[in-house]
């Protein structure tokens, strides 16, 4: 299986969200909490294709949360909600691979989020989210063993996150201000890979420091694929399958 890394240190990966690889998961809507009345009608991401890696299938709850993301390499990820947490494992064909296990506030945005990388749990980072209504501000990731800790600022503008400062470190993102953050866009991406939302922006983002993104489009107005051109390496593409109920 092919993936693709974000080349920034770990704790930043963690810190900005990108904790793994660009077409790992699609993302749709918010993800509902467990309790809430059944979807009444939509569309959503069924599966997604990429040209780097294995086809994933979305399964959902009657709610319309994520209940488990299944690849054709064998791999499962599955989704549990309890109150203000949601859980991510992962399994894939040798095993465990990670776990995650998010704090919600009460919009629906991640407070703490503790990611383990074994199953003992001695090897995890721990980031500590705080915002201004609901733009983060800032990110303190704290690692395992070492204890280093590393903190990331935002800076928003006109609804969006313009820029993050890591430790002098500053990387800028671009958006359509005439499109709207949707389902399939690099966010609802990784939101649906990390299984909480952190950066909730208001338009359409077509750059993420080096990289820039292009989308195509439906008749109707969804996303069918968002192609990522990397300042090295050959571009990858998701291509989306929406089911409508």
């Amino acid at each position: 299986m092919k993936k693709k890394k974000i080349t920034v240190p770990r704790v930043v990966k963690i810190a900005f969200v990108t904790v793994a690889l660009f077409g790992f998961l699609p993302g749709c809507k918010k993800d509902r909490d467990e309790n809430m009345s059944p979807v009444q009608h939509g569309c959503r991401v069924a599966y997604f294709t990429t040209n780097v890696r294995d086809t994933s299938f979305i399964s959902y709850n009657s709610n319309g949360s994520v209940n488990n993301v299944r690849e054709t390499d064998g791999s499962v990820t599955t989704y549990t909600y309890a109150n203000n947490t949601v859980t991510l494992n992962k399994v894939g064909t040798t095993g465990f691979q990670f776990r995650t296990i998010a704090t919600l506030n009460s919009i629906g945005l991640a407070t703490n989020v503790h990611m383990d990388f074994n199953l003992q749990g001695t090897d995890f980072i721990n980031v500590a989210y705080e915002y201004d209504h609901d733009q983060v501000s800032r990110g303190i990731a704290t690692l395992a063993n070492s204890g280093f800790v590393d903190t990331i600022k935002f800076t928003w503008q006109n609804g969006n996150p313009v820029s993050t400062n890591e430790s002098g470190n500053i990387s800028h993102y671009e958006f359509d201000l005439n499109n709207p953050h949707q389902a399939g866009d690099y966010f609802s991406l990784v939101k649906l890979l990390t299984g909480f939302e952190v950066i909730r922006p208001k338009n359409l983002v077509t750059s993420s420091d080096q990289s820039t993104f292009s989308y195509t489009f439906s008749p109707e107005g969804r996303i069918n694929s968002i192609t990522e051109i990397p300042p090295f390496g050959a571009p990858i593409t998701n291509d989306f399958v929406y089911e409508c109920f």
